[in-house]
């Protein structure tokens, strides 16, 4: 039985996909790909400049992450795309946030306002059978990428865990993953 403590609430894959077809701005599109398929922490959202997406590399800069460390996240090249797209209709320039703030130009969002964003996704996407958090799009991420394979040290790594117990959180795999493992061991 898993530890409330550890045990990790996660977007199944219909959730997702109605998560964000219920997104009705570009920014909110942006915040929420970048969320399920780069795992990024809400503040990191935040702080993404136009020059950290990498196009060939298919990879992002994230220079602030959790104690100002500095990692690199993969998402796929949908989402490159998008950011690119945005910031070419945006008129972005290479130090723009993508995130901007309207008062105060220069400046990025306050989390509190990305996560009133989420919060107005999660209304309308009707999805009930969870109650997520932005963080919960960031699990699914962590959780998704382990399921499908990953050597935890690279998810360790994408995650930009400092310590893999904290990536080892993210091992609670579904019984249904768990019993395609299992059968394609054992050939049942």
């Amino acid at each position: 039985m898993m530890n409330k403590l550890t045990q990790r609430h996660i977007f199944t894959r219909a959730e997702r996909r109605k998560f964000m077809k219920s997104t009705e701005t570009f920014e909110e599109l942006i915040f929420v790909r970048l969320g399920f398929m780069a795992g990024l922490r809400i503040s990191e959202c935040a702080s993404l400049k136009v020059k950290d997406v990498l196009v060939e590399e298919e990879v992002l800069h994230i220079r602030k992450s959790k104690r100002n460390k500095s990692r690199y996240a993969n998402v796929d090249l949908s989402t490159i795309l998008l950011l690119n797209a945005y910031a070419k209709a945006n008129d972005l320039r290479e130090n723009d946030y993508f995130f901007r703030s309207e008062k105060k130009p220069g400046r990025h969002l306050h989390t509190r306002t990305l996560g009133r964003a989420f919060e107005k996704v999660l209304e309308r996407s009707l999805i009930t059978r969870i109650r997520p958090t932005s963080h919960t799009m960031r699990h699914t991420n962590i959780t998704m990428l382990l399921e499908k394979g990953m050597p935890i040290e690279q998810v360790q790594e994408h995650a930009g865990h400092t310590d893999i117990k904290y990536t080892l959180i993210y091992t609670h795999l579904t019984y249904q993953t768990r019993a395609k493992f299992y059968s394609d061991i054992m050939g049942e």
